[in-house]
């Protein structure tokens, strides 16, 4: 209001001071300091049922899931995701299938672990383990990658495959493809067979692949830079109007 006083528009006290339009041109305009409402808060959806969940969780039932479908049966009508929270603040101790998901004890500190157990890898990641150069890999992964062969005879088969194709793309040698091919033809992975199969019935593109320099990368920045141009037009116009947005673009 000082500001304003002395001649100063709305615009430069809402640059100077950083806040918003809005809020100088209430403040300029209000007698008093305007106080702001108080937030009601709303009651929680779990209310009507927190007797019976605290009853059910003391019996021993500390399945969220299981939670969720009784209260359900009675007329709940929120989400899952409520139980879950309430579950994961009441709960002590690590859950068997959830074990990051719990309240931790004080005396284990802000930075303790929740649980002192891995969490298992995913299956992405177990491929990239695959996939990857063993060179590449830290001695954590060559140990997941030693424990994921020996527990699983098909990564087993399918790892000396895999790196042998990886090789083959990366260096650009056609000449592996047929052996590599014929490799597989004899293992007892049907997906793998069936992947080398497809791959051999066009046999002349992945021959071009490997030989010529080029690829088809200018093709697919093309087609996605028109995709954004036929998107930034919201479906409002139609073929002709695209083609000719399409060609002043370029």
């Amino acid at each position: 209001r000082a500001l304003h006083a002395q001649g100063t528009s709305q615009l430069q006290i809402a640059r100077q001071l950083r806040v918003g339009r809005v809020t100088v041109r209430r403040y300029v305009t209000a007698d008093v300091f305007p106080e702001r409402a108080a937030h009601r808060r709303k009651p929680s959806q779990l209310l009507p049922f927190m007797a019976y969940i605290e009853r059910r969780w003391a019996e021993g039932c500390t399945d969220g899931v299981q939670l969720w479908r009784e209260i359900q049966a009675q007329g709940y009508g929120g989400s899952r995701r409520m139980i879950a929270q309430w579950v994961c603040q009441c709960r002590q101790e690590p859950a068997p299938t959830t074990p990051h998901k719990h309240r931790r004890p004080v005396s284990e500190g802000r930075t303790a672990p929740a649980d002192p157990t891995p969490r298992r890898a995913s299956g992405r990641r177990l491929v990239w383990l695959l996939l990857l150069d063993p060179t590449l890999l830290s001695s954590a992964e060559q140990a997941a990658l030693g424990q994921l062969k020996g527990r699983c005879p098909a990564a087993a088969t399918a790892y000396p495959l895999v790196q042998s194709f990886v090789q083959m793309v990366r260096a650009r040698t056609p000449s592996a493809f047929v052996p590599w091919v014929d490799a597989v033809a004899q293992c007892d992975l049907p997906a793998l067979k069936s992947f080398a199969e497809g791959l051999r019935q066009d046999e002349a593109a992945i021959r071009a692949a490997l030989t010529l320099p080029w690829s088809n990368d200018p093709l697919e920045g093309f087609v996605n830079k028109i995709k954004t141009i036929k998107r930034q037009m919201y479906g409002r116009a139609r073929f002709s109007m695209l083609r000719q947005r399409v060609l002043l673009a370029a």
